[in-house]
């Protein structure tokens, strides 16, 4: 398929990102007509995510609104090529940034109104990537995972106890790869009551079983796997979206979270420090993986970010 075969509804496309085969879903609106372009959203997925799950949830309904629309499989997740499972927030911005460059060669699209929003951690990838590429006009973040570096010293038992036990960890799986070319992996998504005892499992790995074990949800892909590759993951450890929130300056943002979202207190933070036309939609009592699929939340987040991006001249 060239970009020119794209029809209407749901076609299936890869493209490179730094020598990488990604693959990806680009849903074009069913009354798409060639003489009027349309403006597009990438979707940067969360953590462990791939392009079947929320992200082509939440990309179906922006084409409902209007939009071109693009779900990626990140280098090494879902049916891409690269290192499996490889949760390298630096590698998943330039495939973001990559999936823009992708979306901006489609003839049915107009460039001067690309966006870009992202959910759960991809909310920090895609302010990050936001922030260093001058083709996005505007982004959004759907239930915003944005304070790993935060999150992680305080869930860890601080950043001392991290340099002794944590990171430890990942340097042996990094030096396992080197040695033997084998991946050391974890399970992110405690699947039994047992794995819930583990020591170190946090109430957001409890809370995503709903989501991911749940085959009314979408969340059980048969391209994803419940694994994150520990070579490479400690880039979560020192990666936060803050540090370019002055590169968002004047950029329009908008955000979507709920109440008892475990990332809601960085979100909240994050939509408070961030000088730029912004609007927000805060659901009340409403959790972090509730809204990745239910339609209660789904349609009125889809609605309120396209009318968001439509303003934007």
């Amino acid at each position: 398929m060239t970009i020119s075969d794209l029809k209407s509804g749901e076609n299936k496309v890869s493209f490179l990102s730094d020598g990488v085969k990604v693959q990806a879903l680009v849903y074009i609106p069913k009354d798409y007509q060639e003489d009027k372009k349309r403006p597009a959203i990438v979707i940067t997925r969360p953590g462990s995510g791939v392009k079947e799950q929320t992200a082509g949830i939440y990309a179906k309904k922006f084409c409902e609104q209007g939009f071109v629309t693009l779900a990626f499989d990140p280098k090494g997740f879902g049916e891409s090529e690269g290192t499996s499972c490889w949760e390298n927030p630096y590698s998943i911005i330039e495939d973001t940034k990559n999936a823009v460059s992708f979306i901006c060669t489609l003839p049915q699209i107009d460039t001067e109104k690309v966006f870009n929003v992202g959910i759960c951690m991809g909310a920090g990838y895609a302010g990050f990537a936001t922030a260093l590429d001058a083709r996005i006009q505007a982004y959004g973040m759907i239930t915003p995972d944005i304070g790993e570096y935060y999150d992680w010293r305080e869930a860890l038992g601080g950043a001392v106890n991290i340099r002794k036990n944590v990171i430890p960890m990942f340097s042996q799986a990094r030096q396992h790869l080197f040695e033997t070319g084998e991946s050391t992996f974890f399970q992110m998504v405690p699947e039994t009551e047992e794995d819930m005892k583990r020591p170190g499992i946090m109430e957001s790995q409890i809370q995503a079983r709903a989501y991911y074990l749940n085959q009314e949800s979408g969340g059980m892909s048969p391209n994803w796997k419940n694994a994150l590759n520990m070579s490479g993951i400690e880039n979560l450890l020192g990666m936060t979206v803050f540090q370019v929130i002055d590169l968002l300056e004047g950029v329009p943002f908008f955000m979507a979270t709920g109440t008892e979202a475990h990332g809601y207190k960085h979100a909240v933070r994050f939509y408070d420090e961030v000088n730029a036309p912004k609007e927000q939609l805060i659901l009340d009592g409403v959790n972090h993986f509730d809204v990745y699929w239910k339609p209660e939340y789904v349609n009125p987040i889809s609605e309120k970010i396209t009318t968001f991006f439509n303003k934007i001249k």
